[in-house]
């Protein structure tokens, strides 16, 4: 093999390297312009929002019953008083 010959196999082995690196970089490419990942979206802060529930009384307000116990807490003093005045008198 002459230097002639030499030269024209190096410089077709170099031309060879060449287009096999521009061709992996275009597969390369390709593929990713094909399977690339979509961006991820940001993520969103949610609030909560507090909502009173609506109150449904299972118990009808009723007079009698609200006034029941203060009658009780305000006479029962005045009876027990008069009641204890009259047997100090009598006795």
């Amino acid at each position: 093999m002459n230097y002639n010959n030499h030269v024209e196999v190096v410089s077709t082995a170099l031309e060879l390297e060449k287009k096999k690196d521009n061709l992996n970089a275009l597969l390369q490419k390709k593929k990713q312009e094909r399977f690339a990942k979509a961006m991820p979206q940001a993520p969103v802060c949610k609030q909560a929002h507090y909502v009173d529930p609506p109150i449904d009384p299972e118990v009808k307000f009723s007079w009698l019953r609200m006034l029941l116990p203060a009658l009780i807490f305000i006479f029962w003093p005045i009876i027990y008083y008069i009641g204890f005045t009259e047997k100090a008198v009598t006795h």
